[in-house]
């Protein structure tokens, strides 16, 4: 399924660049349709030349002319960059919004907005970032299933999808968001034990990866 309309990505770091690069991958999205934002110029210019969207550090102007806007923030700045917004009237033409600030519920994003926009919440985990991963997507209460099937086409081409009650997510957080953080960490003990037993580093890490 392709995405229709525009796609704003505000904070394209690890996750926000794998979300772009996923619907550049697929072709879900046109180039000229997709567009991202973080905080210096610099930055700026490098993601335009390394991925070839339109990326910029007003997130004003990018949500003001998108009909999806995925905030791949931190939780700590999330509400407040949507409040700023909000106050903008960026939100006036009621873009679906989809959040992956963990911790931050849909009700907490909804009324930040104080629109009635649709709101999807989601938890990606880390191996997302190669297409390996896991995203738990839940709808808050304007969002409909054509906008569980818009998230579902963004998220997709990282991994698996699944959508579960928002009930769930501190469990979803815990297990599928930290748990690859111990898969790593078991990796590494494992690496270590082969070091130990004279292999070579890089020999030992790729065994242990591959065990």
């Amino acid at each position: 399924m392709k995405v229709s309309g525009r796609v704003a990505v505000i904070g394209v770091g690890t996750m926000g660049e794998a979300i772009v690069r996923g619907l550049k991958r697929r072709k879900l999205v046109a180039s000229s349709r997709l567009r991202g934002t973080v905080r210096t110029q610099t930055r700026a210019k490098e993601l335009n030349e390394t991925l070839g969207i339109r990326i910029g550090t007003d997130n004003a102007e990018a949500v003001r002319t998108a009909d999806v806007v995925v905030f791949c923030l931190k939780p700590q700045n999330v509400v407040r960059t949507i409040q700023t917004l909000a106050r903008s009237r960026c939100f006036a033409h009621q873009p679906l919004l989809i959040s992956i600030a963990a911790g931050v519920t849909s009700r907490e994003i909804e009324e930040a907005v104080g629109a009635p926009c649709p709101v999807i919440r989601a938890m990606p985990n880390t191996p997302c970032a190669i297409a390996r991963g896991t995203t738990v997507i839940s709808r808050g209460k304007s969002a409909r299933a054509s906008h569980v099937r818009t998230a579902h086409a963004i998220f997709d081409p990282l991994g698996l999808t699944l959508e579960l009650e928002e009930k769930h997510f501190n469990t979803v957080t815990g297990l599928s968001g930290s748990g690859p953080a111990f898969g790593y960490l078991m990796i590494e003990s494992l690496a270590d034990g082969g070091v130990m037993m004279g292999l070579p580093r890089a020999v030992a890490t790729l065994l242990a990866a591959r065990t």
